[in-house]
């Protein structure tokens, strides 16, 4: 959230080289971060050896574009696709994650769900948030929706790693059904041609 607020505080022509240079940044040695934490506190450098630390990145990028406004957002991305249009893409990709299905309106969120494996789904639900999961199974009927319920209290605890599997397969198949135009992504208030 702070990176998103520092971008939208620069200049609009600097935004898309920052989160380009953000999303193509590589690992950082943590001593080159010790050495900058002490000389913007003291002003002298200090000798310390250390392994490299990844900052930066796609993910990163993704992470700051989700946090700014839609019309900066779409304007920074329309830039970084003239760019770069494989840095574009990934950025994008990895902006839509699980929580975001839960701006699908009724019918596009049932069109999803029909194209999901109740078994996977049952995964991908047990980490989702109360409003998403409400949401998606008030798009079933009743009788799928507790079926779905009870499974996942059957389940019990299930490993994280599962569950966030899960929830990929399930935002790839939301993805590749926007592809074929089956569903819409975006939320309501976007304009689409």
């Amino acid at each position: 959230r702070a990176a998103a607020d520092v971008l939208s505080m620069l200049p609009s022509e600097c935004q898309e080289d920052v989160i380009y240079r953000v999303a193509t940044l590589g690992p950082v040695s943590s001593e080159a971060l010790d050495d900058l934490e002490v000389m913007m506190t003291s002003g002298t450098p200090m000798q310390k050896k250390g392994t490299p630390s990844q900052r930066g990145g796609t993910s990163e990028a993704a992470a700051i574009m989700n946090n700014v406004r839609k019309d900066m957002e779409q304007r920074i991305m329309k830039a970084l696709t003239k760019r770069d249009k494989i840095i574009s893409q990934t950025i994008e990709e990895e902006m839509f994650i699980f929580d975001n299905l839960i701006e699908l309106d009724d019918k596009n969120m049932g069109a999803l769900l029909r194209g999901i494996d109740t078994e996977l789904l049952v995964v991908a639900l047990k980490g989702a948030n109360e409003m998403l999961k409400a949401k998606m199974l008030g798009c079933m009927s009743q009788r799928a929706a507790q079926s779905i319920v009870d499974e996942m209290e059957e389940r019990g605890p299930m490993r994280l790693a599962d569950v966030v599997e899960a929830q990929k397969k399930v935002v790839a198949e939301a993805r590749r059904l926007a592809e074929q135009g089956t569903i819409m992504l975006g939320a309501g208030g976007d304009d689409f041609v």
